[in-house]
């Protein structure tokens, strides 16, 4: 079995703004502490992708599994190939938070997390190994987080432009 490798991207956080678990939104980037007893990353940064509300799961990529270049490539290719990724308030916040702008409740996009799982995924098969499931009542602290993306500054637009 391959082992597993987990980098700490914490130097590319700008900014976290709690957030409750009814206001998730596909698109954002979210850190929080995660409790259970076979867990190996206990702080996971997910690129939040879909909620299974059946099963209360949320489901993403843990960028703590991608490697710096392969976190920038995967930003680069959805801005690139898919969708928009800018800043917005939505959920009226403190501040702005970045978002892939996909399909939610509050905003009806033209694409889905769908579209970038069958586009995107298949251009780097560590997104694969990096999606994970997490029990909502295991998550705690839940935060929605500004990651610091070369590829993005002085790029994103905001829903406020």
């Amino acid at each position: 079995m391959a082992k597993r490798t987990k980098l700490n991207h914490g130097g590319l956080i700008l900014e976290s703004q709690k957030l409750s678990e009814r206001s998730l939104l596909p698109g954002m980037i979210l850190q929080f502490t995660y409790n259970s007893p076979t867990t190996y990353d206990r702080k996971p940064l997910i690129y939040f992708m879909d909620w299974d509300k059946s099963k209360e799961n949320i489901e993403g990529i843990n960028l703590n599994y991608l490697k710096p270049a392969n976190l920038q490539k995967f930003f680069t290719n959805i801005k690139n190939r898919v969708v928009p990724v800018y800043h917005e308030n939505l959920l009226k916040l403190k501040k702005p938070y970045l978002r892939v702008q996909v399909s939610s409740r509050l905003s009806m996009e033209t694409f889905n997390n769908q579209t970038i799982y069958k586009v995107i995924f298949p251009t780097d098969n560590q997104l694969i190994k990096a999606y994970r499931s997490y029990k909502l009542t295991n998550a705690s602290s839940m935060r929605v987080i500004n990651l610091d993306l070369d590829l993005l500054r002085g790029e994103i637009k905001t829903d406020e432009n």
